[in-house]
Parts: C-alpha cells; sequence; structure tokens
C-alpha cells in the first residue's frame, strides 16, 4: 500500500517550483496514513510527484528526465519505467498484479497514468488551471489538499449518492470536475489536456477443456495467484472468517510460511447471543474458523468490537472513503483494520472470490436474475421513502440508476451464440466486477489504509478472472452448488464441512443495542434544523424508523444493508456533507 499524488502543467512556466514543491506537500500530507507519513517528492518546470512511502523514481534516458510514483505490489517502479521506456503507453500490458501509477515523460513533455485492469488500486484526477494543469491522487482528500481544487456537489453527483450508493458508477468522481481513472483506464496528460481511455477490457471467448481440466487449470490460477501476493519476507498474515475464500487462502499461505501462519477473524462483543440465522446471514462464524485454526495450525486471534466502538467510527469510516459509504459495513471493517494495525503490516483477504465464482444469490435466484437493475440494488424503496416528499421524482433518481444499470450492461462483451441463460449470467458477472467488486475494493483500500494496514486480495488476480469469466456456469455450479468451480479446485486443502459451508458475509452485530445508538444519534440531527442532510429527508418517515427494533425487511443494498444501516447511512451522508461543506 502507499499514496501517490501529483501535479502536472501541459505549458511550461505556469507555476514556479517552489509553489509547485508547496502544493505537493501538502497533497502528499492529506494521505500521510497509506505510507506512514514518509514521502518522497520531485519536482520539475512541468511536473511534480510524490509517493508515499518511499521516494520518487527518476532517472535520465538519451537526455530527458523521466519520474514514476506507483501505489501496489509493483513496488519496483523501475520495472514501470523500462516497460514504458520499451513499449509507451502499451506498457500496462505487460504489468501483473495491483497497481495505479503516474509517469513523467520528459522526453515527450507529458504524463501517462494507469490502473490496473480491475481497480484495485485508486487514483482520482481534476482539471485544474483553466484546463492546463491536472491534479492527481490516490485518494480524493489528496485533490482537495490543493487550494484551486474545491469539494462541490452537482445535482449529477447527488444522484449518483442517492440513487446507487454506496455503489459508484466507475470513472464517476461524484464532486464536481472531479474524476476517476476507472479499472484498466488509463490518463494521458499534454498540451491537449487529459485523455482518458481504456487500455483493457474483458473478453468473452468459448471455453475449452472438460470439467477436471477447469478444475486442474483453476487450482493452478488460484495457487499462483497466492503466491504471488504472499509476502516474501514472511510479515503477512491471513484474514479468517471460516468461510470458503478465506479458508482457501489461510491453507495456501501456511503452507508458504517458514513459521506459524498468523490469521485474525473479527467479531462483535455479544454477538452470539443475538444471532438470528436468514437467508443472507445463514449461520455464526466462529465454530468453523475453529476447525480452519486447528487444520492448518495457525496462530489464531479473535478481535472484538463493541456496539459504541462500531458506532463512534461510522464518521472515521466515511473520512476515510470520501464519501457515505456502507455504514457498519465499513465502520467494523475500519475497527477491525485498526486492531491489526498494531499487529501486523501486510494481510491477505478472500475478497473478490463471490464475484468472481458466482457465490452470491443473484447469480443463482430468479427474482435477481431477473430483476431489470444492479441486482445488489433491486429495491429502490427504503432509500427512495426516506427522502423529502418528491425529490426522489425531481431529481430523477430511479431514472439514473436505470440509465448507469443500461450503460454498464452494454459494455458487457456477449459471446455470438450464447444460450441466453448464460448469456444473463456472463452480464450478472460482468458487472459485478466491476460494479459490486468495485465498491468492496474501495472499502477494503480505505478502511485499511486509513489504520496503516495493507490488505491483498488474490482472487482479485487478472488471470484468474480471465479465465473463469469464461467458464460455463454448469461448472461454476455443478449440480446446483455455488462456487462449485473453487470448492472442487480446493480439495485436499481443507475438511469437506469447510469446502461445502454455505456463504456467510462478512459479520454484523446483531446486537440491539447497535440500533438504539444509532436511532438516538439520528434523533439528534433530525432535531437539528441547520443539518446539511435534514432538507433532503422525510423527517417524520426517518422519526417513524427510529422508533423501530427491526431489520426493516430485506437488504437494500449488498446482504447485510437492511434498517439499521439505512440510519447508519444517513449519519455518514451528513457527515460527508457537512466535512465538505455541501449543499443542494
Amino acid at each position: 500500500m502507499a499514496g501517490i499524488v501529483a501535479w502536472i502543467n501541459t505549458r511550461p512556466g505556469m507555476v514556479i517550483e517552489q509553489e509547485r514543491a508547496h502544493h505537493i506537500d501538502k497533497m502528499a500530507s492529506a494521505l500521510a496514513h497509506r505510507g506512514g507519513g514518509q514521502w518522497g517528492a520531485w519536482t520539475s518546470e512541468q511536473a511534480g510527484l510524490a509517493q508515499l512511502p518511499g521516494s520518487v523514481y527518476q532517472t535520465q534516458y538519451q537526455g530527458h528526465t523521466y519520474a514514476v510514483v506507483c501505489d501496489g505490489l509493483l513496488t519496483n517502479a523501475e520495472l514501470i519505467l523500462a516497460a514504458y521506456l520499451e513499449t509507451g503507453e502499451k506498457c500496462t500490458e505487460l504489468l501483473e498484479g495491483s497497481f495505479a501509477f503516474i509517469l513523467w515523460d520528459g522526453a515527450q513533455r507529458r504524463a501517462f497514468a494507469a490502473r490496473d485492469a480491475f481497480g484495485s488500486r485508486p487514483l482520482f484526477y481534476a482539471p485544474i488551471d483553466d484546463g492546463n494543469g491536472v491534479l492527481l491522487a490516490s485518494e480524493l482528500k489528496g485533490l482537495f489538499a490543493h487550494p484551486q481544487c474545491v469539494p462541490a456537489l452537482t445535482a449529477d453527483g447527488l444522484r449518483e449518492v442517492l440513487s446507487i450508493g454506496p455503489g459508484r458508477t466507475p470513472g464517476n468522481g461524484v464532486f464536481t470536475g472531479v474524476h476517476e481513472i476507472p479499472p484498466g483506464g488509463c490518463l494521458r496528460i499534454d498540451e491537449g489536456g487529459p485523455q482518458k481511455r481504456h487500455w483493457y477490457h474483458l473478453q468473452s471467448k468459448e471455453h475449452t477443456g472438460t470439467f477436471e481440466e477447469t478444475v486442474e487449470h483453476t487450482r493452478s490460477l488460484l495457487l499462483r495467484a497466492i503466491q504471488r501476493q504472499w509476502s516474501a519476507d514472511n510479515e503477512a498474515c491471513a484474514l479468517l472468517s471460516g468461510g470458503l475464500d478465506s479458508s482457501v487462502i489461510t491453507a495456501v499461505a501456511s503452507g508458504l510460511t517458514r513459521e506459524r501462519l498468523a490469521t485474525y477473524s473479527f467479531d462483535y462483543v455479544g454477538n452470539a447471543e443475538f444471532f438470528q440465522a436468514s437467508s443472507f446471514q445463514p449461520e455464526q462464524d466462529a465454530p468453523y474458523v475453529d476447525k480452519v485454526r486447528a487444520h492448518c495450525d495457525t496462530d489464531h486471534q479473535v478481535l472484538l468490537c463493541d456496539n459504541q466502538e462500531l458506532t463512534d467510527a461510522l464518521l472515521p469510516a466515511m473520512h476515510a472513503r470520501d464519501l457515505p459509504g456502507m455504514a457498519d459495513v465499513d465502520a467494523s471493517l475500519l475497527c477491525f483494520c485498526k486492531r491489526l494495525a498494531g499487529e501486523q503490516r501486510i494481510s491477505l483477504s478472500g475478497e473478490c472470490a463471490d464475484e468472481i465464482f458466482g457465490g452470491y444469490p443473484w447469480f443463482y435466484r430468479e427474482e435477481f436474475l431477473s430483476a431489470p437493475t444492479f441486482p445488489w440494488n433491486t429495491d429502490p424503496s427504503a432509500r427512495m421513502r426516506i427522502l423529502h416528499q418528491g425529490l426522489a421524482g425531481d431529481l430523477g433518481l430511479e431514472d439514473h440508476a436505470r440509465a448507469r444499470y443500461e450503460a454498464m450492461l452494454a459494455q458487457v462483451p456477449h459471446l455470438p451464440g450464447e444460450a441466453a441463460s448464460e448469456a444473463r449470467r456472463r452480464e450478472i458477472a460482468y458487472m459485478n466486477l466491476y460494479g459490486f467488486m468495485a465498491t468492496l475494493l474501495e472499502r477494503s483500500d480505505r478502511m485499511s489504509a486509513s489504520a496503516g494496514l495493507e490488505i491483498r486480495t488474490p482472487f482479485c488476480d487478472r488471470s484468474l478472472i480471465e479465465y473463469v469469466f469464461n467458464v460455463p456456469w454448469a461448472f461454476k455450479a455443478p449440480n446446483g452448488e455455488p462456487k462449485g468451480l473453487l470448492r472442487a479446485a480446493a480439495k485436499g486443502l481443507l475438511p469437506q464441512e469447510i469446502l461445502h459451508r454455505r456463504k456467510s458475509p462478512f459479520p454484523k452485530t446483531h446486537n440491539p443495542h447497535y440500533e438504539t445508538l444509532v436511532q438516538a444519534r439520528v434523533r439528534d440531527l433530525l432535531a437539528k434544523p441547520t443539518a446539511p442532510v435534514r432538507p433532503l429527508l422525510d423527517v417524520p418517515t426517518v422519526k417513524s424508523l427510529c422508533g423501530k427494533h427491526a431489520d426493516y425487511g430485506k437488504p437494500w443494498f449488498g446482504q447485510l444493508m437492511a434498517g439499521p444501516q439505512l440510519l447508519a447511512w444517513i449519519l455518514q451522508l451528513n457527515g460527508w456533507m457537512e466535512m465538505y461543506r455541501l449543499s443542494f
């Protein structure tokens, strides 16, 4: 994990170098949490770059200066520059792993920036200086540390937050004039201004091979992906939930370490007493964690969080993301990472496996498969009813969500002649990779970075994703078993009861005291006439929700965000508007 920033000017002499260095330092300082507070910077007549931690890699080649900063597993920046000098902007095709980088080309007097194929590392940008300059940063707060980039919100930005949040359209920076380099995207900055394009497009291909051959190749790719992200200096630990995904990583990683692998799980104080099974969260994790810990002989710790700490973490989690996020789903991970950062520097996570192997209910339940919208966001009624009467219609929120869905659907690389059911699952898989997975990767990156921890996601591997994306559903879910391909590929690594355990998502608190704490804060918020979120809300409806102790039905986003999370999201929305002085 690292933080990178840059200020590029396309015309010489626009900014004195001393001024550029001053603002580059301020931008880097805003991202100090991503690199332990130490950074290196480099400036010239047209460019300024900084990286946290470490230093800017720079060199002279044929009389010209080149400089590069990088966030990700490509820690050897010299590799990026060598690839660029050999192939130019096609260098991205030669790079494997997770990365976001910014490169200054002194010969061409231009900059080039890019993200990896599936966006596991972040990168935002904003044009300034009347279009003659561009700021870049790993996080939005890095851009806002520059005086010319002032956070503001238009109707389009508000539509994005209220209609599909905490998801986000790839490339949409929400704030006025702010953009994201999308997954698999790159940006050239020269005298013509910033020019964005995709260097990578996921391709649909005819799958060949038997089920047995598919299992064997998947296993090979999976083992390679985990080995690639394992820390060679033996410093990494594993996040172990007792589910299939984290257990596979734990089993493989425990065979790579010279010592007992350190593993960690997360839970809430007293949660077992109040747990209630549901179709989204069928059982508790603890018994399965114990089985995997014993099977792999790991050095395991359970890290606990109480309801007060979880509630207090809602606004810090929003600040880490720079946007209203997944409420206590974000806050709980932030609490986990803060605990973990006191003992570890690098951790491996099972994130992304469900998007790749088809583990979510919306891959196989008809009500989700046939829904004409994002399958993790099928019921807009919960979020719409808390809004001020008429606001949803005036803003066109449902139209915005539908347009975003149709735009992503139009990008799906269909395979000619494919059966309708297979084509639909290809659409679902594609939208998960570039929609839901992007939201979870953002959550993982921001919460861990805010705590000073690096989380690596071996399942988010380009070769593995490209292969499994084209595997037919009958192979992905043999005999109707979700993620059956992954289970078959992991055979022999884990006990049968772990291999065939039903999916259970990241734990959330079931203690009603958490809901009571959140409700109290929302009531206090509603009592403040100057609260910036108040004009957006239907106050009587929100007040009525504060008097109930229930999950208020099925999730309104993903698998975990139901009634209590809706109230917590209102707190984050208001905190976000306060922090950036936003109004509408």
